[in-house]
């Protein structure tokens, strides 16, 4: 298994900053879950330049390149909506505190992650479904079949 990619640390960003204590202390969350949002959007930073403030300022389209430059660089359709979903809230946040005017991911569409395919039937159950006992009239026999 090869080693976990490791993003350099960005310097201090305040907006982010403002949005952590936010998040930890007005909407309590917790530990973890403040660890995964400080992930997703530092990476998110990362891919827009990296520098203090990159991601308050990013465009729409900036922000979909690097949520598209993620996907091919092999992160998931769940983690990559996570992404977005987390980006969704600094810039609630942003427009709630005055610090943006506009919400560059309002119409972003976060991918779809497929949903399994049903498994197989195992001869048991297939043997079991067909020793049913069908009543004889037309919807029995449709059954049946």
């Amino acid at each position: 298994m090869s080693a976990p990619r490791l993003m350099p640390a960005p310097p201090p960003d305040p907006e982010l900053a403002d949005y952590f204590e936010f998040l930890r202390v007005e909407r309590g969350l917790a530990p973890l879950s403040l660890a995964a949002y400080k992930r997703d959007l530092n990476k998110l930073r990362f891919r827009l330049g990296g520098d203090a403030g990159a991601l308050a300022r990013a465009s729409a389209e900036a922000i979909e390149n690097a949520l598209m430059a993620e996907r091919t660089a092999g992160l998931g359709a769940r983690s990559t909506a996570r992404l977005a979903s987390a980006a969704r809230g600094f810039y609630k946040f942003l427009q709630r505190e005055g610090l943006r005017v506009d919400n560059p991911v309002e119409k972003l569409e976060s991918p779809r992650a497929l949903k399994p395919l049903p498994r197989d039937l195992t001869i048991e159950e297939v043997s079991r479904l067909l020793d049913l006992d069908f009543s004889p009239d037309s919807l029995g026999q449709r059954d049946r079949t």
